[in-house]
């Protein structure tokens, strides 16, 4: 069954998500390199937040998407183990990349944008010039993964996230 794309909710997803981030960026345990490319996801979350929140003024009514509603139950699911994780007594930088990973190339993101998008060429493209760039947060991850990971399975998959952005 398809349901209305509501920003409350897409911007409920973005806090907690953004509350993993800062979770992650204050352990501790974790290197200090690993925590500042967390506090910087984490601002990132933070302007996605700002956009939505600015664009759910703007959407015109009779042109807000719909979406199914599985992929409402599958952000849910996501987040809800994004959050569970993120609480795990002894993390690696490999979990928390992986972490990462599942993040930017979840159904959220995909939504977000949709959002975005719906708001047609003038004000989409506007809001858009503010949103952090996919590419510069995967960029980002990239980094990260090669700085930091010892998995090589992480290597894989960033890049084929890259290859699909």
């Amino acid at each position: 069954m398809d349901v209305p794309l509501s920003p409350d909710r897409l911007m409920q997803f973005e806090w907690r998500v953004r509350k993993v981030y800062l979770t992650l960026s204050d352990r501790v345990d974790l290197a200090e390199g690993i925590r500042f490319f967390c506090r910087c996801m984490a601002e990132d979350e933070r302007k996605d937040i700002s956009v939505l929140e600015e664009s759910s003024r703007l959407h015109p009514t009779n042109a807000i998407p719909r979406i199914p509603e599985a992929d409402l139950i599958e952000v849910e699911e996501g987040v809800t183990t994004a959050e569970a994780l993120a609480t795990q007594a002894v993390l690696t930088a490999d979990d928390v990349l992986r972490l990462a990973l599942q993040i930017e190339g979840s159904t959220l993101k995909r939504l977000d944008q949709l959002w975005i998008h719906g708001l047609g060429p003038t004000f989409g493209s506007l809001l858009q010039d503010l949103v952090p760039e996919a590419e510069v947060r995967i960029r980002r991850l990239i980094e990260a993964i090669h700085l930091f990971s010892t998995d090589p399975n992480l290597r894989e998959e960033v890049a084929s996230l890259w290859a699909a952005h």
